[in-house]
């Protein structure tokens, strides 16, 4: 059984991917909160929210302080993340190596942030339409089904498997074709 495994997207329509990569971090936006480090627990996290964007109703609320709450509190330390590359058409997949952290030297529009491992690469359409299904949501952060994450996992295991591989072609290249990636590697 893989281990719990999260879905951190990488801005509107994947333009943080290669930052995510390259820095080996995923991370999400809000700075307007600023560092989330001392939020305790999901209802200071909705208290938070709620001051912050007072004419939103209790659905934003909720549903914003829910996906903070988790990328701050719920997702640990070895877990699964993955982000998706609209450009590659694969799950870039990786392990949480440690806790929240407040960067907003990392980009300014996406200070919080949590270091990764990254694993390898699924592409998309070697997944079952249940499991792209699944990973559909257009949520920023959320926890991946279990079956989905076992099929993910087992791609990524597969014999022959060049995820590893492919993930270094995809940012070599990239830097290549002139991609902004100074100053990233090894951040």
């Amino acid at each position: 059984m893989p281990p719990k495994t999260w879905m951190v997207r990488a801005g509107k329509r994947g333009a943080q991917i290669d930052r995510f990569l390259a820095a080996r971090r995923v991370a999400i936006g809000w700075a307007d909160l600023g560092s989330l480090a001392a939020v305790a627990d999901r209802p200071a996290m909705v208290a938070l929210v709620r001051t912050q964007w007072p004419d939103w109703n209790a659905y934003e609320v909720g549903n914003n302080a829910g996906q903070l709450h988790r990328f701050r509190s719920e997702i640990q330390a070895g877990d699964r993340v993955i982000s998706y590359d609209p450009e590659g058409r694969v799950y870039h997949v990786g392990s949480v190596g440690g806790g929240y952290a407040f960067e907003p030297a990392f980009d300014p529009d996406y200070p919080n942030v949590r270091p990764v491992a990254w694993i390898g690469t699924v592409p998309r359409d070697a997944l079952t339409v249940a499991a792209k299904n699944s990973l559909g949501s257009v949520t920023t952060v959320f926890q991946v089904p279990a079956d989905t994450a076992a099929e993910l996992d087992a791609l990524l295991a597969a014999p022959g498997d060049r995820a590893p591989v492919e993930l270094a072609a995809t940012v070599h290249a990239r830097s290549d074709a002139g991609g902004d990636l100074a100053g990233w590697a090894g951040a």
